[in-house]
């Protein structure tokens, strides 16, 4: 959905009214659906099965309406939930975006959502934000995560639970940085058995 549709159509504020109203904003979703097209069921791979639990073509397109109505009715509570200075389109993709990565990736719907999920989202973010983005990122999920616990589909101990994440996550060590410290370990390694076998055979 381009910026334009938000611009043009004066009654999405107007729609403050049915904010809270989670199944009312369904209906208001379809409207404003960043993807109407189902780019998402598409576009990249999905996990198929974790444990019991199987993808379901079903239940991904649910999960992307609710998003997108989750993404809504936080930009229509702006005043209760401190945003970045985002505008429309993009607290609606926020929403959008993150139930269907959570699902795609881990078969998460946001009842289920973990910590150690956030944990690992949050890792990947750090070396493709500035850290001007990173904290409007933070900020914008915060705000996500508490709408989401006072619509009773987070409960407040795993809404803390994964503001903390927010908060405490620091970047991944650098995967090329971890190998060349393996390297010169194995190295070290490799030297002090070469030193003993010197030292064995001038004993000889």
């Amino acid at each position: 959905m381009s910026n334009s549709k938000y611009e043009q159509d004066s009654n999405l504020e107007a729609l403050a009214d049915i904010a809270t109203d989670h199944e009312k904003m369904l209906a208001v979703a379809r409207i404003y659906d960043p993807d109407p097209e189902e780019r998402y069921l598409h576009t990249s791979g999905h996990l198929d099965k974790r444990g019991d639990i199987q993808w379901n073509e079903e239940t991904a397109k649910q999960v992307h309406l609710d998003g997108t109505a989750y993404g809504l009715q936080l930009w229509l509570q702006r005043q209760n939930y401190p945003l970045p200075h985002w505008d429309a389109p993009a607290i609606t993709a926020l929403g959008q975006q993150m139930f269907d990565l959570f699902y795609r990736e881990h078969l998460q719907t946001a009842v289920h959502w973990t910590a150690q999920a956030w944990a690992g989202f949050i890792q990947w973010t750090f070396p493709r934000q500035s850290e001007q983005q990173h904290r409007e990122l933070i900020q914008a999920l915060t705000a996500l995560f508490n709408l989401l616990a006072d619509s009773q589909v987070l409960s407040v101990t795993r809404r803390d639970q994964l503001i903390d994440v927010l908060e405490t996550t620091q970047p991944a060590e650098d995967p090329f940085a971890a190998e060349i410290s393996m390297e010169h370990r194995n190295e070290h390694v490799s030297n002090k058995r070469r030193l003993k076998r010197l030292k064995r055979r001038r004993k000889r």
